[in-house]
């Protein structure tokens, strides 16, 4: 497992190793197979970008999914930024072609990441919306009542990260449900 961290519940990869590490040795504790079987997962919500780390995010979600045979929520967000252009007719068609590129990569962006959910085999469904990108992410994981977040912990450069706060650091301190940042 490359990179990755679970949080609030990191407890989950410490448990999943001893789980295999006591089903190859043939023991049997009932009570940590208890304990085991009551973390899974049926829903999990994966933000993509075209950044590295959402790329790896994407293949740990799949990865996960499969494990645990749950359904894959894969999230892009468009963000929607405010320009100031003048009121002649030039801004706003400039801005209209902007708006429409901006699109037309998250179409595509969706649509790869599709593409790997469908060759994996797993349930998944997509969705592209606009907005904030750690709002909508929330929105999303409220709505389709996840248990499980996952998204890179880098889609901004550093200094828009610096000034603006990273999506996986907000998104992990308003989250309901656990987070799962893949580095």
């Amino acid at each position: 497992m490359v990179g990755w961290q679970l949080i609030p519940h990191s407890i989950v990869v410490s448990l999943s190793r001893m789980h295999e590490y006591i089903n190859r040795r043939n023991f049997f504790l009932p009570h940590l197979s208890i304990l085991y079987l009551g973390i899974m997962f049926s829903r999990i919500l994966v933000a993509v970008d075209s950044s590295p780390c959402g790329e790896r995010a994407l293949t740990q979600a799949i990865d996960l999914a499969k494990r645990y045979g749950a359904k894959l929520i894969i999230l892009h967000v468009i963000v929607r930024r405010l320009y100031a252009v003048t009121p002649s007719e030039a801004g706003v068609l400039a801005t209209a072609v902007f708006v429409k590129e901006v699109e037309a990569e998250g179409k595509i962006i969706i649509s790869k990441a599709e593409e790997a959910a469908r060759v994996s085999g797993v349930d998944y469904v997509c969705r592209l919306v606009q907005g904030v990108p750690a709002d909508e992410i929330l929105k999303t994981a409220q709505q389709e009542r996840v248990d499980l977040i996952v998204v890179g912990s880098r889609g901004l450069t550093d200094v828009k990260a610096f000034l603006l706060g990273s999506v996986s650091s907000k998104v992990s301190h308003r989250s309901k449900c656990p987070i799962l940042i893949i580095k």
